[in-house]
């Protein structure tokens, strides 16, 4: 079986406007976004879950909030499994790349810069005069 063609010679499967083009681009979308789902999404539950539950009954113990930075860095890790899930729907609702893709990539970028600042504010925690945590018996680290 051969491809279609258009006036151009070109065949329909690199064609950007045609149908066969984007049905092929949407199905990346589709194992995008259920890859980010798969990987990313129980670490999103397991924060909300387990670990927030465990610090509000514990509380802090040191100067800083350790555990609290550490459940929000994993929430927002994390949050790329909502993300494949919003990148599915898109690619669903439209079944078009040129309407996903600024959908995947906003939503990708928002949330690795996220995880990029967390983590940078996270080094400037430890560094504070306030960090006592290697003083406290049990929270001396691992």
């Amino acid at each position: 079986m051969e491809a279609k063609e258009d006036s151009d010679g070109i065949p329909d499967y690199l064609n950007v406007d045609s149908d066969a083009y984007q049905e092929n681009a949407v199905k990346t979308f589709y194992k995008m976004g259920a890859t980010f789902i798969v990987l990313f999404g129980p670490i999103f539950v397991v924060a909300l879950t387990v670990i927030r539950p465990q610090r509000l009954e514990a509380g802090e113990q040191c100067g800083i909030p350790v555990i609290w930075w550490s459940e929000m860095w994993l929430t927002i890790f994390g949050f790329l499994g909502p993300v494949g899930l919003v990148i599915v729907i898109v690619a669903l609702i439209t079944k078009r790349e040129d309407k996903t893709n600024p959908v995947a990539a906003l939503l990708s970028v928002l949330t690795i810069f996220a995880t990029i600042g967390w983590t940078t504010y996270g080094y400037f925690l430890i560094g504070s005069a306030d960090n006592d945590c290697g003083l406290v018996e049990g929270m001396s680290g691992w």
